[in-house]
This record gives structure tokens, C-alpha cells and sequence, in this order.
């Protein structure tokens, strides 16, 4: 039972992680938006990736479609490190 309790705190974690960031761009939070800006990313860009990262996030907390969310949210992870 505790792995299982474990799983659900870092799968909390991630998506808090993920929809904070995915709601900022769907917002337009300025200060992020000028972040984009300097990586030549344009808004209407900005918008489809926070709007991913929030159907991830929904996507996490059903069964079937996690494994496709998580692997969604890992590109775009390591695209943003890159």
C-alpha cells in the first residue's frame, strides 16, 4: 500500500507541476510569454503547448490514456531542456 501512496503523491506533484505551467500559458502570463519570446516560440505556439500540457495532466489521472500522457509531458520536458 505505501508504493501505491507514493505513485499517487508524485503523480499529484507532476501535475501540479504541469497544469501551473499549462494554465500560465493559456492565461498569457506575460513573464512567461517574454521567456518564449527570446526562444523565437510564438504565442499561438505557447498556447497549444499549455493546452497540451493540461490535457496531459487530465490524461495522467485516467488510467488508459497515462501512459500516452506521460509520455507527452516527457517530450515536451526534455524539448524545453533541449
Amino acid at each position: 500500500m505505501t508504493k501505491k501512496k507514493i505513485f499517487y503523491i508524485l503523480l499529484a506533484l507532476v501535475s501540479l507541476q504541469f497544469a501551473a505551467v499549462g494554465m500560465l500559458k493559456l492565461i498569457s502570463f506575460e513573464a512567461l510569454y517574454q521567456q518564449l519570446d527570446e526562444l523565437n516560440i510564438s504565442r499561438p505556439f505557447g498556447l497549444v503547448i499549455g493546452l497540451i500540457e493540461v490535457l496531459c495532466v487530465v490524461g495522467l489521472w485516467i488510467k488508459p490514456t497515462r501512459g500516452l500522457a506521460l509520455l507527452l509531458l516527457l517530450f515536451l520536458a526534455a524539448s524545453a531542456i533541449a
